[in-house]
């Protein structure tokens, strides 16, 4: 197997922030720093609750799914998740509602780096409102699902199965 090494280097948008930087755009260089890329994708789970990554990771392995698992408390962690694997990443499973910056401010900046763009994304949020929904797909296009919670258990994972790879 070819080993190569790459690093995405992302900034943080504040919370509360409704302005996306065009500094967010990445410089994609070599180095033997940044992340290397590997044959096994993995899945980037972002929920403030340590509670809900717990049972959906858990979820995605009992249910057979051998991708690893990475986890963000929020979505500026998330953010340094991502730019440290971005390579290796074929799936976010990302909560709305979270401090520091919500799903929907670390969404605003994803879509804006083609490098990360094309990751599918799954929303999992307590909001059902038709308005919620709508703006987090304007917000992302090529939003793979919306989930509302409280789910079961077949509602995510026929969510997340269609994007392991």
């Amino acid at each position: 197997m070819i080993k190569t090494e790459f690093c995405l280097e992302v900034t943080a948008v504040p919370s509360g922030s409704a302005y996306v930087p065009d500094s967010l755009e990445p410089e994609i260089r070599a180095t033997a720093e940044c992340a290397s890329f590997s044959d096994m994708m993995k899945i980037l789970i972002v929920d403030d609750s340590t509670l809900e990554r717990k049972l959906l990771s858990s979820l995605i392995k009992k249910n057979g799914i051998t991708n690893d698992v990475l986890q963000a408390e929020n979505g500026e962690v998330a953010l340094q998740v991502l730019a440290s694997n971005f390579q290796d990443i074929c799936l976010i499973v990302l909560d709305w509602q979270m401090p520091v910056m919500s799903g929907i401010e670390f969404m605003q900046g994803v879509v804006k780096v083609p490098q990360v763009a094309q990751i599918p994304i799954v929303m999992v949020t307590a909001s059902s409102s038709e308005e919620n929904k709508k703006q987090a797909q304007d917000v992302n296009p090529n939003l793979a699902a919306y989930v509302i919670k409280p789910y079961k258990p077949e509602d995510i994972l026929n969510a997340i199965r269609p994007h392991l790879k």
